[in-house]
C-alpha cells in the first residue's frame, strides 16, 4: 500500500502532469513519439527504486542484477504507452469536436 500510493503519486508527477500542463501543444507532437516517451518513463518509474538501491549501495552482494528485475518495467512500459496513447486520441476528439464547423 505504501509502495504503491508512492508509485502512483511519482507516475501522475512524471507522466500526467506534464501531459495536462503542455495541453493542446501534445496534438503537434506525433502520437507514436509521445507515446513511446509515456511507455520510456513509466518503465523508468519502475525501475527506479532498483536503480537507486543499485547507486546507493554499489557493493552490496544481496542485489544482484537479473533479467527479472525487469519484469516491472515491462508491465509499466505498455501501460505507460496506452495511457499516454488514448490521452493523446481523447484530446484530439475533444480538440476535433470543438473545433466549429466551416459549412454552419
Amino acid at each position: 500500500m505504501i509502495w504503491g500510493t508512492g508509485v502512483f503519486l511519482a507516475g501522475w508527477l512524471a507522466i500526467a502532469l506534464p501531459l495536462i500542463i503542455i495541453g493542446d501543444r501534445a496534438l503537434r507532437l506525433p502520437t507514436f513519439a509521445l507515446a513511446l516517451a509515456g511507455g520510456f518513463l513509466g518503465g523508468l518509474l519502475m525501475l527506479s527504486p532498483n536503480l537507486f538501491v543499485r547507486v546507493t549501495h554499489p557493493t552490496a552482494h544481496w542485489t544482484p542484477f537479473s533479467l527479472g528485475d525487469l519484469a516491472w518495467p515491462g508491465i509499466a512500459f505498455p501501460v505507460g504507452f496506452a495511457g499516454v496513447a488514448l490521452y493523446r486520441m481523447f484530446l484530439s476528439r475533444k480538440h476535433h469536436l470543438a473545433q466549429p464547423s466551416i459549412g454552419s
